[in-house]
């Protein structure tokens, strides 16, 4: 969708994709935020953003995007759940392994096996931050190992939508079926597009972009399982 965003000629891109860095109470790590995008502040008719899949996740984000960009439009593009779950095990298995990451699990459920024990305490560590106002730095779930267990809370869409809707109107939030949008780019996009406060257009291109592949199949039992 970024990709698509990008084409209409009233958005203007950020210097990066993923600048993700708005959760991150710090001045210094703040000015490095705001000059990663384009002064719009002169002209009428555009706008700019970001796209960072860790906002979603992260209570403290919500909070610090309040703070500092509170008309802020946000757009969350939402997969299949169980879907989004295995893509993520399968870039895991990629990056991770390349990267020395201790990933020695054999199966997306032997990964399961291990993760889902400590999913709810994460969980609910996160939410009692949210609850404190509290940033990352002051989260103590933040500093526990929980790195793995964020392949299962990222498909938790209830509980990261209740972090920006506690903070935004609903008129700000805009959910999108990823299912519906790569059936329908088109029609999808006129939507956004509308959410946005921009005129339709016409693209050039709708290329998938960064399609990945999967050296396994995910089983139908674990499916209906999760």
């Amino acid at each position: 969708m970024y990709q698509y965003l990008s084409q209409h000629p009233q958005v203007v891109k950020a210097d990066a994709k993923e600048i993700c860095t708005i959760q991150t109470e710090d001045y210094y790590v703040s000015k490095y935020y705001w000059s990663k995008f384009p002064d719009i502040s002169s002209a009428q008719g555009l706008v700019t953003g970001e796209a960072c899949p860790g906002y979603m996740l992260y209570p403290w984000s919500a909070q610090r995007a309040k703070q500092m960009v509170p008309h802020v439009k946000v757009i969350a593009l939402l997969r299949d759940p169980v879907e989004r779950a295995f893509s993520q095990y399968q870039m895991f298995r990629k990056t991770k392994t390349k990267q020395n990451y201790n990933f020695n699990f054999t199966s997306f459920e032997d990964f399961l096996d291990y993760s889902f024990p400590h999913v709810l305490d994460i969980k609910n560590g996160l939410e009692e931050c949210r609850s404190r106002n509290l940033i990352n730095s002051e989260c103590p779930t933040w500093r526990t190992n929980w790195f793995w267990t964020d392949v299962i809370l990222s498909s938790m869409y209830a509980y990261q939508i209740k972090h920006w809707l506690d903070k935004f109107p609903r008129e700000q939030i805009l959910i999108v079926q990823s299912e519906r949008f790569f059936k329908d780019p088109v029609g999808t996009m006129s939507g956004v597009f509308s959410f946005l406060g921009l005129p339709n257009f016409k693209f050039k291109s709708l290329e998938p972009v960064l399609v990945g592949t999967y050296d396994s199949e995910l089983h139908e039992v674990t499916r209906e399982t999760l």
